[in-house]
């Protein structure tokens, strides 16, 4: 059994990094990175739907105030997002010294 868990842990060792980060903040700055190079499209595309669904309302209020809402809420997740980019470079500046 001992020779079994060494074999494991020596094969272990050898394994490279697959996500190619040497820190947590490094890391940390990765996935914001990502989260913003997804949710920048999905909130234009977002936003492109609101502004069809405002167009194409035909003055009825219930979907005026739904291409409203979803204006709203497309924006203040994109701020959201940008926001935790932000404060992972803060985190990024503050761990590195």
């Amino acid at each position: 059994m001992r020779k079994f868990l060494f074999l494991i842990f020596a094969f272990a060792s050898e394994l490279p990094n697959p996500i190619g980060v040497k820190s947590f903040s490094e890391l940390l700055d990765r996935i914001t990175s990502y989260l913003l190079m997804i949710a920048v499209p999905i909130a234009g595309l977002a936003l492109v739907w609101a502004g069809f669904l405002m167009i194409s309302s035909g003055g009825e209020v219930e979907k005026i105030e739904k291409a409203k809402k979803t204006i709203t809420w497309s924006v203040i997740g994109l701020i959201i997002v940008i926001f935790a980019k932000g404060l992972a470079l803060v985190i990024k500046k503050v761990l590195s010294g």
